[in-house]
């Protein structure tokens, strides 16, 4: 797994499983995790709303709301109830309190508070309804992902609270007589994800129930207190439930059992035993579980052994495990494909993406196109489209209408891209290259052959193509750039960071530019894509002071500019290799008449002379000061 976020000390969390927001969640302070609260200024509980971007490298996500609440919350849930309407645009968090109470907050009314300065003046800020059925704490709750306005919540029983017609004053329902949960404490509660009136509820002696609320009638139960009857009340184990995604007859459970630390499939078809049994990931009792919508075959538990274990429960296989130096109490799938969370027993929340190293033996549904199409050798063009209603991919074979221009100009297309060295395609602007003395044949050879080397790979399903394009399929977009960089697909990497914004593609330039080992790139082409004139003209090698004389034509943004380029380099030349024809030649090109007037008197026709340790000139000839004074005039014009 990979780190993506992190909050120390936040307590208990959940995702907004909304389709514009799935990057958000809200934290509610619990009672175990408010020891720094109380020993602080202010020891109110809070209620946070974040967001986070895959692609920033920052672990700590960006704080959206917050506000201050009387209660410890001991569940938590975000409803999209009224997302499509102005009046809850970020739906409701509803939360289970110590005390058995569950409250219900509006989300929007909390960021635009926070956005405005006020929570830290108000308390309970966007609280609609103030709900106490309980007398014990409220371990559990949920909303109905079909059915937004139901929201079921469990303690000594279940109950079901629907808000459509009032949310200030919502009803009371129960889900169906009889209470199989009746002395004992309710855990785990999971609607169905595809079937809207049906719920599973687990509790704390052994039992599961399947509820039908149309006929308020217990559908199925499970009673498997062999490892429970003989605990008491405070020591009971817990159990955690949730519905398949896909296959609204089957629901996994798992049981907080050190004797029996499993994952159990159960289908409402065969109520004689579970229709799968996975126990090798654990190897004390399984605290939570929550099964991914993204791709309907990977399930994530959590137990005691401080494992987080991803499985495959089709092939009954381990994707990735992880063995952590703390408990996990919580793990929850996002909406966003790859993107889970836990929670620590010490109240540290993780936003997780599982690596894609971890899951080459089985790559996710998410990995899977849901459109696409292929030429046929004989013309023709192959697509393929999934019903998101069926599993059955459908294949149609359809003729292609190319004209008799677009077939000829393909041809010639296909026979260029085979030939290896097109090089009548090519003209060469510059004649006159190969004879200046810069110029290598041998070494421009094997330059030639050092391009050849880099990876031509165009399959994308092996090697480093397919790293960088799992990335991308994760949204891990800061791995991608840094794969392709590394990896020799520079231009591709650039390409990414463009897209992802100014600051991504600055910051992916800079690391370009940092770990660069071509001395060109790193000191002349740097300086130009960054617009730095002094440092082209510092650092350019002075055998090549033509190209940097050509590179500032182009580069420079006026006269000006130009001829500040070449008077450096013509200081650079007097300092450093004592070359005064080159650097006149440079003095010439700035128009520096007046540097021009004071190098001519210290060309050939002058000899040297040394006094006190300073080195003169004298005329060799009557004639030189008249050529001075023509060269002069000469080269003003």
């Amino acid at each position: 797994m990979s780190l993506l976020k992190q909050l120390n000390d936040a307590g208990i969390m959940c995702w907004f499983e909304s389709k514009k927001n799935s990057n958000c969640f809200a934290t509610a302070t619990r009672p175990s995790f408010n020891i720094t609260e109380q020993t602080s200024q202010n020891p109110t509980p809070k209620l946070q709303i974040f967001t986070f971007d895959v692609a920033d490298k920052n672990l700590e996500p960006t704080l959206l709301g917050k506000t201050y609440i009387q209660q410890n919350a001991t569940s938590i849930t975000w409803t999209t109830f009224g997302e499509d309407s102005s009046q809850h645009p970020f739906g409701l968090i509803i939360i289970g309190t110590e005390d058995g109470s569950v409250i219900i907050y509006d989300a929007h009314q909390i960021i635009q508070s926070y956005k405005r300065g006020e929570h830290e003046k108000q308390v309970e800020i966007g609280k609609l309804a103030h709900i106490k059925e309980y007398n014990t704490p409220v371990n559990t709750i949920e909303y109905n992902s079909l059915k937004p306005n139901l929201i079921a919540m469990g303690a000594e029983d279940v109950l079901v609270v629907d808000i459509s017609k009032d949310v200030t004053n919502p009803d009371i329902i129960s889900p169906g007589e009889p209470n199989y949960h009746e002395g004992s404490i309710i855990t785990s509660i999971s609607w169905n994800k595809k079937v809207p009136h049906i719920l599973a509820s687990a509790s704390n002696n052994g039992v599961a129930v399947v509820w039908n609320l149309k006929t308020s009638q217990v559908s199925f139960q499970i009673n498997d207190n062999s490892n429970f009857q003989l605990q008491s009340q405070s020591q009971k184990r817990h159990l955690s439930l949730a519905w398949n995604p896909e296959i609204p007859l089957q629901f996994a459970i798992t049981y907080d059992d050190e004797k029996k630390p499993e994952l159990q499939i159960w289908d409402l078809r065969h109520p004689q035993g579970p229709v799968i049994l996975l126990e090798e990931g654990h190897t004390k009792g399984i605290q939570t579980l929550t099964w991914c919508t993204s791709d309907p075959s990977l399930i994530i538990t959590a137990g005691l052994d401080n494992k987080v274990v991803c499985w495959n429960v089709k092939n009954k296989q381990i994707v990735s495990q992880n063995l952590l130096d703390y408990e996990i109490i919580n793990a929850q799938w996002s909406k966003i494909p790859s993107v889970y969370s836990i929670v620590s027993s010490s109240g540290q929340i993780q936003v997780l993406t599982l690596n894609s190293d971890s899951i080459t033996a089985y790559p996710p549904k998410w990995y899977q196109p849901p459109v696409g199409a292929t030429f046929a050798p004989n013309g023709n063009i192959l697509y393929f489209s999934e019903n998101t209603q069926q599993e059955i991919k459908q294949k149609i074979l359809q003729k292609a209408q190319i004209s008799q221009e677009l077939q000829a100009a393909l041809q010639e297309l296909e026979i260029v891209i085979d030939d290896t060295n097109p090089s009548y395609l090519c003209e060469w602007k510059f004649q006159r290259i190969p004879t200046e003395d810069t110029f290598e044949q041998d070494q421009w050879q094997e330059e030639v052959f050092q391009t050849e080397l880099v990876s031509k790979n165009i399959n994308w399903d092996s090697g480093i193509e397919r790293i960088i394009k799992e990335n991308m399929i994760i949204g891990n977009y800061e791995g991608t750039i840094d794969c392709a960089l590394k990896c020799g697909r520079v231009a591709e990497g650039l390409l990414i960071a463009y897209s992802k914004g100014e600051q991504a593609f600055k910051a992916t330039m800079d690391e370009y530019f940092t770990f660069q080992t071509d001395s060109f790139i790193k000191q002349v082409f740097r300086n130009l894509i960054k617009d730095d004139i002094n440092g082209l003209s510092e650092h350019y090698d002075l055998k090549s002071w033509r190209e940097c004389a050509g590179l500032a034509i182009t580069s420079a943004k006026n006269n000006q500019e130009f001829q500040e380029i070449m008077n450096k380099l013509g200081e650079r030349f007097i300092d450093e290799k004592k070359d005064f024809q080159s650097a006149v030649c440079c003095f010439i090109l700035a128009q520096n008449f007046p540097k021009l007037t004071q190098m001519q008197a210290q060309l050939p026709q002058m000899q040297p002379m040394k006094f006190k340790q300073q080195e003169y000139y004298y005329w060799t000839s009557p004639t030189s000061r008249q050529q001075l004074i023509k060269n002069i005039q000469y080269k003003q014009c």
